[in-house]
């Protein structure tokens, strides 16, 4: 005499599913940043060594302050710098995709993004506005961003 057991297979939760998903990188978390970080106007020329920034060389970059960790990357970004007068406006837009990526340890990325400025800089003073944030830069001059790190 054979016996033959049948099983029913029960439909895997949404959560267990979902984690499934997220563990093999098919399903992920974003995050949006919108005119977060720091905005920075720095010399395109070597914008990590703290060089005098000039107004040929003189370049906006956002710096996000949250770090992109294993398994995360950018989507997709945006900045904008809009010139007017002694007056700079500077807005961006970041979006980030986590996609499980455990047992990576602590890394720590930066995640940054370089601003189009809508025309050239000339010499004199700028007061530039990125967020809450409002402070004064002079060109050329040393490099300047929403709070020091210089």
């Amino acid at each position: 005499m054979n016996i033959v057991h049948r099983h029913r297979s029960r439909p895997l939760p949404l959560s267990a599913a979902l984690a499934l998903l997220l563990g093999l990188g098919l399903v992920g978390c974003q995050h949006h940043y919108d005119d977060e970080g720091q905005a920075c106007l720095l010399s395109s020329n070597d914008p990590h060594d703290g060089a005098t920034v000039t107004p040929d060389e003189a370049k906006i970059t956002v710096y996000l302050d949250d770090c992109l960790r294993c398994g995360e990357e950018e989507k997709d970004s945006s900045c904008t710098a809009t010139v007017q007068g002694d007056e700079i406006y500077v807005t961006s837009s970041i979006t980030t995709l986590r996609k499980g990526g455990n047992g990576c340890g602590d890394i720590c990325r930066t995640l940054s993004v370089d601003c189009e400025l809508s025309e050239p800089l000339s010499e004199g003073t700028y007061t530039i506005f990125y967020g809450d944030h409002e402070y004064t830069a002079t060109l050329p001059g040393e490099p300047v961003c929403a709070s020091s790190w210089y």
